[in-house]
């Protein structure tokens, strides 16, 4: 069989089963820049102990038997970056074909419960945290499943009314 044909093939089987929902945490704020309020959005870089290490992406993880999206994501949070968050509205979802796993990648918007100056991230399965503005976005270096949930978290930051400076 050519490696075409059982590319295909995987991908098929994969589109076939069920995906695994995961969850992931869109984490926002608003800077200065020219007396603009700019929207950023937080990204987070895989470790290297990880599948898709040095991939950039939005945090989070499957979702345990039984649990919401809501929970989840506060769980997943709170175990990968030790922080307590408030879940916001839905940016989107997509699904991917990773090849040995297809996923179905559910974002929201998310906030830490406390001031952003207080956030101190406590990194697990990443190894580093930027924040990027819109234009500062390099598609080729997030996640596959992350890719299609950028633009859509960037749209909605320009509906939200932001903070005065």
């Amino acid at each position: 069989m050519a490696l075409s044909e059982a590319l295909g093939q995987r991908h098929n089987e994969n589109m076939s089963k069920k995906p695994v929902r995961v969850v992931a945490a869109v984490f926002y704020q608003f800077v200065q820049r020219s007396g603009k309020a700019v929207p950023m959005v937080g990204l987070f870089r895989r470790a290297t102990h990880l599948s898709g290490a040095g991939s950039w992406e939005f945090p989070g993880g499957k979702l345990d038997p039984g649990e919401t999206d809501v929970i989840a994501l506060k769980r997943e949070i709170s175990e990968e970056l030790g922080i307590q968050i408030k879940v916001e509205e839905l940016v989107g979802s997509c699904e991917h074909d990773y090849g040995n796993k297809f996923v179905e990648l559910v974002a929201y918007m998310a906030s830490p419960l406390e001031s952003w100056d207080q956030v101190q991230w406590k990194l697990s399965d990443h190894d580093a945290q930027k924040w990027v503005g819109e234009n500062e976005v390099v598609e080729e270096e997030l996640a596959p499943a992350d890719r299609p949930l950028i633009r859509a978290a960037f749209e909605n930051l320009k509906r939200r009314r932001t903070p005065p400076f």
